[in-house]
């Protein structure tokens, strides 16, 4: 199947069956399901120390790092400029995993309009639009 816009919406329209399915490969229900670690988001001020400290780099890290650690993918580097389409978010269901390890990560919805084949194209196209977003709501 190939990572089509269309297949991501389908995806978050399922959303509620989606978490229901990830709580229960983690053992627990849709309401105890575990977080993933979480990257310290200070959304004060965008002039406080873990605003700043929230580079690009360490986004691009820790998406790559849940991508290893909840996909493993043995033949393929991840790498900013690998194609996540074709060796990490081959179904629908990945992609509202992914969304959703964002989101409560990252502390911001990603919202229809966010769902776009250039955003998930690459680690780094991904980890570009998070550290915008981030940047945006740090600056509310």
């Amino acid at each position: 199947m190939s990572f089509t816009v269309s297949n991501m919406i389908d995806a978050i329209q399922d959303r509620a069956r989606g978490n229901a399915v990830s709580a229960w490969r983690h053992g627990g229900s849709a309401d105890s399901a575990p977080l993933p670690h979480k990257v310290p988001v200070d959304t004060a001020s965008s002039s406080s120390p873990a605003s700043s400290e929230l580079g690009l780099s360490v986004i691009i890290e820790s998406l790559r790092t849940w991508l290893v650690d909840s996909f493993p993918n043995q033949h393929v580097d991840l790498t900013p400029r690998t194609n996540l389409a074709s060796h990490y978010l081959c179904d629908s269901l990945r992609v509202v995993e992914l969304s959703m390890f964002i989101e409560d990560t990252f502390g911001f919805e990603i919202g229809f309009d966010d769902l776009t084949d250039e955003v998930f194209e690459t680690i780094g196209t991904l980890g570009e639009f998070v550290y915008a977003r981030c940047q945006e709501e740090a600056a509310l």
